[in-house]
């Protein structure tokens, strides 16, 4: 018990590490200024129901997302389908599949693609227009390499957006997870959307970088937590989340989870909580999460895993 307690106290430890540091380039006043804020839109059931924790713990195909060196901890090939219902029938989807490549490493595609419906549209006068259809889309290719007890890697995205005029950029990905030998604790770090800005008209707008550190924790087969520290273009994110797997049958399992960001703190009532439920059946994964954000709204998330 005492191990694990130190091993605890090591990951909240290498988190707080960089909040006063790596994080000092942030400010709160710069929270949601930049473009292409969809990219901080975050893939996964699993994930969204663990607080958005999960930068040290991904290890199926959403690691394009999270961190892309959690490819490298891949043992076979990984599909993801997500849907999400978000605020006034906005709508988000994912896909993502990642396969590894022997020794070479591993590869992965993945796809997200938000959905705004309709927007009423009004000239200067406040004539009405009629609507528009507007959109944002990412296309990311990755690939990790795991050397150790360490994994890196990296993505490349190409970004479309489109308001009244269309808007187009590439950025980047890094990342770096650390497995200790006894497999129970875990590190991660990544740096998201590095180098790109979206231009409408005429004026250049950044995207919103992003840095992650976090540390999960296996306290047995049945039983994980995790931890992340977030920054976008605004002040440092805190989240927290668990899991805890019943076997159900020979194949089937159940888990639950649940978490909490500060992110959604703000918001009042339920904001920052988060929680979900999955059913996992010989190489099929079904998840679900409930991530509520207090007086703007509610939203839910489905995904389906696929390992072949």
């Amino acid at each position: 018990m005492v191990k694990k307690i130190f091993c605890i106290l090591v990951a909240i430890g290498f988190c707080s590490l960089f909040v006063n540091t790596s994080f000092a380039m942030f400010s709160a006043a710069d929270a949601g200024t930049g473009s292409g804020q969809f990219l901080k839109m975050e893939p996964g059931a699993r994930a969204g129901a663990m607080g958005s924790a999960y930068s040290a713990i991904s290890d199926d195909s959403t690691a394009i997302y999270w961190n892309p060196a959690g490819l490298a901890q891949m043992k076979s090939g990984s599909i993801c389908f997500m849907h999400a219902l978000w605020f006034e029938e906005i709508a988000y989807d994912w896909f993502s599949v990642a396969q590894p490549v022997g020794k070479f490493g591993a590869i992965g595609l993945g796809f997200q693609y938000l959905n705004y419906a309709s927007i009423p549209c009004f000239d200067i006068s406040g004539n009405d227009c009629g609507s528009l259809t507007s959109y944002d889309m990412a296309a990311s290719l990755s690939y990790a390499k795991r050397l150790g007890a360490l994994s890196l890697g990296a993505t490349a995205k190409y970004i479309s957006s489109k308001l009244d005029n269309t808007a187009t950029t590439m950025a980047y990905d890094g990342g770096l997870m650390y497995r200790f030998k006894n497999k129970r604790l875990s590190l991660g770090c990544a740096v998201q959307n590095i180098g790109g800005s979206l231009k409408y008209y005429e004026e250049s707008i950044d995207i919103p970088m992003n840095l992650r550190f976090g540390a999960g924790y296996r306290f047995s087969k049945k039983f994980l937590v995790t931890c992340d520290v977030s920054a976008a273009d605004g002040a440092p994110k805190y989240g927290a989340g668990a899991e805890y797997k019943h076997k159900a049958g020979e194949e089937t399992s159940i888990l639950i989870r649940g978490g909490y960001n500060t992110k959604g703190s703000d918001a009042g009532g339920l904001g920052g909580i988060s929680a979900g439920l999955g059913i996992s059946y010989k190489s099929f994964a079904l998840d679900y999460a409930f991530v509520p954000y207090g007086k703007i709204g509610d939203t839910n998330r489905i995904s389906l895993g696929i390992k072949y």
